[in-house]
Protein backbone atom coordinates (compact mmCIF):
# COMPACT_ATOMS: atom_id res chain seq x y z
CA UNK A 1 0.00 0.00 0.00
CA UNK A 2 1.02 3.61 -0.35
CA UNK A 3 1.50 4.56 3.29
CA UNK A 4 1.49 8.25 2.41
CA UNK A 5 -2.18 7.87 1.41
CA UNK A 6 -3.29 6.22 4.67
CA UNK A 7 -2.76 7.61 8.16
CA UNK A 8 -4.80 7.86 11.36
CA UNK A 9 -6.95 10.92 11.98
CA UNK A 10 -9.11 11.94 14.93
CA UNK A 11 -11.86 9.33 15.14
CA UNK A 12 -15.50 10.11 14.41
CA UNK A 13 -16.85 6.91 15.97
CA UNK A 14 -18.30 4.75 13.26
CA UNK A 15 -17.65 1.29 11.91
CA UNK A 16 -16.51 1.14 8.29
CA UNK A 17 -16.48 -1.30 5.41
CA UNK A 18 -15.00 -0.55 2.00
CA UNK A 19 -14.96 -2.69 -1.08
CA UNK A 20 -17.11 -4.13 -3.79
CA UNK A 21 -20.73 -4.48 -2.73
CA UNK A 22 -20.90 -8.22 -3.16
CA UNK A 23 -21.89 -11.28 -1.15
CA UNK A 24 -18.35 -12.61 -1.61
CA UNK A 25 -17.07 -9.62 0.38
CA UNK A 26 -19.54 -10.37 3.19
CA UNK A 27 -21.85 -7.41 2.69
CA UNK A 28 -24.86 -9.51 3.72
CA UNK A 29 -23.12 -10.26 7.04
CA UNK A 30 -22.30 -6.57 7.49
CA UNK A 31 -25.97 -5.63 6.96
CA UNK A 32 -27.09 -8.16 9.57
CA UNK A 33 -24.47 -6.83 12.01
CA UNK A 34 -25.85 -3.31 11.53
CA UNK A 35 -29.35 -4.62 12.21
CA UNK A 36 -28.07 -6.41 15.35
CA UNK A 37 -26.30 -3.24 16.54
CA UNK A 38 -28.70 -0.33 15.89
CA UNK A 39 -26.81 1.86 18.40
CA UNK A 40 -23.62 1.79 16.29
CA UNK A 41 -23.27 3.87 13.10
CA UNK A 42 -21.85 2.10 10.04
CA UNK A 43 -20.33 3.68 6.93
CA UNK A 44 -20.10 1.59 3.78
CA UNK A 45 -17.96 2.90 0.95
CA UNK A 46 -18.23 0.76 -2.12
CA UNK A 47 -19.00 0.18 -5.72
CA UNK A 48 -21.69 -1.96 -7.25
CA UNK A 49 -25.40 -1.39 -7.18
CA UNK A 50 -26.87 -4.09 -4.95
CA UNK A 51 -27.15 -1.83 -1.87
CA UNK A 52 -28.76 1.04 -3.72
CA UNK A 53 -31.94 -0.98 -4.29
CA UNK A 54 -32.24 -2.07 -0.64
CA UNK A 55 -33.83 -0.43 2.34
CA UNK A 56 -30.80 -0.03 4.55
CA UNK A 57 -30.97 0.02 8.33
CA UNK A 58 -31.08 3.61 9.64
CA UNK A 59 -27.61 3.26 11.19
CA UNK A 60 -25.93 2.68 7.80
CA UNK A 61 -24.61 5.44 5.58
CA UNK A 62 -23.80 4.18 2.09
CA UNK A 63 -21.32 6.23 0.05
CA UNK A 64 -20.73 5.31 -3.58
CA UNK A 65 -16.97 4.99 -4.13
CA UNK A 66 -15.70 7.81 -6.32
CA UNK A 67 -12.04 8.35 -5.50
CA UNK A 68 -9.41 6.80 -3.28
CA UNK A 69 -8.71 10.00 -1.32
CA UNK A 70 -12.36 10.15 -0.20
CA UNK A 71 -12.21 6.55 0.99
CA UNK A 72 -8.84 7.11 2.70
CA UNK A 73 -10.22 10.07 4.67
CA UNK A 74 -13.29 8.12 5.80
CA UNK A 75 -11.08 5.18 6.75
CA UNK A 76 -8.75 7.43 8.75
CA UNK A 77 -11.72 8.67 10.79
CA UNK A 78 -13.27 5.23 11.38
CA UNK A 79 -12.94 3.63 14.80
CA UNK A 80 -13.34 0.03 13.59
CA UNK A 81 -12.94 -1.52 10.16
CA UNK A 82 -15.01 -4.62 9.41
CA UNK A 83 -14.27 -6.93 6.49
CA UNK A 84 -16.31 -10.17 6.62
CA UNK A 85 -14.96 -11.44 3.31
CA UNK A 86 -15.59 -14.95 2.05
CA UNK A 87 -12.85 -14.80 -0.57
CA UNK A 88 -9.74 -12.71 -0.37
CA UNK A 89 -6.22 -13.33 -1.56
CA UNK A 90 -4.49 -10.49 0.27
CA UNK A 91 -7.00 -8.11 1.81
CA UNK A 92 -5.76 -4.75 0.55
CA UNK A 93 -8.63 -2.93 2.28
CA UNK A 94 -7.57 -4.47 5.60
CA UNK A 95 -3.97 -3.28 5.13
CA UNK A 96 -5.23 0.21 4.26
CA UNK A 97 -7.47 0.23 7.37
CA UNK A 98 -4.52 -0.89 9.50
CA UNK A 99 -2.42 2.00 8.21
CA UNK A 100 -5.37 4.31 8.93
CA UNK A 101 -5.37 3.36 12.59
CA UNK A 102 -8.49 1.21 12.76
CA UNK A 103 -9.12 -1.76 15.01
CA UNK A 104 -10.00 -4.66 12.68
CA UNK A 105 -12.76 -7.27 12.76
CA UNK A 106 -12.36 -9.58 9.77
CA UNK A 107 -12.22 -13.06 8.32
CA UNK A 108 -9.26 -12.02 6.15
CA UNK A 109 -6.09 -14.12 6.24
CA UNK A 110 -3.89 -11.03 6.48
CA UNK A 111 -2.39 -10.74 10.00
CA UNK A 112 -3.93 -7.81 11.90
CA UNK A 113 -4.56 -6.60 15.43
CA UNK A 114 -8.20 -7.14 16.25
CA UNK A 115 -10.62 -10.02 16.13
CA UNK A 116 -10.41 -12.71 13.45
CA UNK A 117 -13.84 -14.25 12.90
CA UNK A 118 -14.79 -17.43 11.07
CA UNK A 119 -16.28 -16.86 7.63
CA UNK A 120 -20.03 -16.40 7.81
CA UNK A 121 -20.37 -16.17 11.61
CA UNK A 122 -22.65 -13.13 11.86
CA UNK A 123 -23.16 -13.44 15.62
CA UNK A 124 -19.41 -13.50 16.27
CA UNK A 125 -18.94 -10.48 13.99
CA UNK A 126 -21.68 -8.58 15.84
CA UNK A 127 -20.24 -9.51 19.24
CA UNK A 128 -16.69 -8.50 18.26
CA UNK A 129 -17.86 -5.15 16.86
CA UNK A 130 -19.95 -4.43 19.95
CA UNK A 131 -17.14 -5.42 22.35
CA UNK A 132 -14.60 -3.19 20.60
CA UNK A 133 -17.12 -0.36 20.33
CA UNK A 134 -17.62 -0.47 24.11
CA UNK A 135 -13.92 -0.90 24.99
CA UNK A 136 -12.26 2.31 23.85
CA UNK A 137 -8.92 1.48 25.48
CA UNK A 138 -8.66 -1.89 23.70
CA UNK A 139 -9.84 -0.36 20.43
CA UNK A 140 -7.15 2.34 20.58
CA UNK A 141 -4.48 -0.22 21.52
CA UNK A 142 -5.35 -2.39 18.50
CA UNK A 143 -5.43 0.66 16.24
CA UNK A 144 -1.87 1.61 17.25
CA UNK A 145 -0.67 -1.97 16.74
CA UNK A 146 -2.21 -1.97 13.27
CA UNK A 147 -0.45 1.26 12.27
CA UNK A 148 2.85 -0.42 13.17
CA UNK A 149 1.93 -3.71 11.43
CA UNK A 150 0.96 -1.86 8.25
CA UNK A 151 4.53 -0.60 7.85
CA UNK A 152 5.48 -3.99 6.40
CA UNK A 153 3.04 -3.62 3.49
CA UNK A 154 4.92 -1.07 1.39
CA UNK A 155 5.94 -1.49 -2.23
CA UNK A 156 9.61 -1.13 -1.28
CA UNK A 157 9.42 -3.93 1.29
CA UNK A 158 7.41 -6.09 -1.10
CA UNK A 159 10.06 -5.65 -3.80
CA UNK A 160 12.89 -6.42 -1.34
CA UNK A 161 11.20 -9.71 -0.44
CA UNK A 162 10.51 -10.54 -4.08
CA UNK A 163 14.11 -9.85 -5.13
CA UNK A 164 15.40 -11.93 -2.19
CA UNK A 165 13.32 -14.89 -3.36
CA UNK A 166 14.63 -14.53 -6.92
CA UNK A 167 18.21 -14.31 -5.64
CA UNK A 168 17.72 -17.34 -3.39
CA UNK A 169 16.44 -19.34 -6.36
CA UNK A 170 19.37 -18.19 -8.47
CA UNK A 171 17.08 -16.57 -11.00
CA UNK A 172 18.64 -13.15 -10.76
CA UNK A 173 21.70 -11.53 -9.28
CA UNK A 174 21.25 -7.99 -8.05
CA UNK A 175 24.33 -5.83 -7.62
CA UNK A 176 24.35 -2.32 -6.27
Amino acid sequence: ISLQDYAPAPKKHYVMFSGKIDVRKGVNILLRCAQNLPHIPFVIVGWGTSLIAQDLPKNITFIQFEERSQMAQLMAEAKIFVFPTRTETFGLAVAEAMASGCAIVSSSELPFAGKKIAIGDTDAFSDAINNLWNDTVQCEKLAKENVNLAQQYTWAKHMQKTVAIYEELGLVEITT
